[in-house]
């Protein structure tokens, strides 16, 4: 997750394909970021050429009140638009 403010990284996960996590994260503005592949390379490398690169179109605000459950899968009439970024926005 990036802060939507200074776009700085706030936290990271490594999540296998499905799985579930559950986690606390601070108070604040978020974008959410991901990348998906068949095979993890390390942090450099992600998942190697194959790696694609998604961002949450919203913000997320967390507070107090404000909890989320996202799920990272295509779904008909989903309400998370994604769009695709490069290597280097991520």
């Amino acid at each position: 997750m990036q802060d939507a403010i200074t776009s700085q990284p706030v936290m990271s996960f490594y999540i296998h394909g499905g799985q579930t996590l559950q986690e606390n994260v601070p108070e604040g503005s978020f974008i959410l970021k991901y990348a998906t592949g068949n095979r993890w390379c390390g942090d450099n490398d992600l998942f190697g050429p194959d790696t694609t690169i998604q961002q949450s179109h919203q913000t997320f605000e967390f507070d107090e009140s404000h909890g989320y459950t996202v799920e990272l899968i295509k779904q008909r009439n989903g309400n998370l638009p994604m769009k695709t970024i490069n290597r280097q926005q991520f």
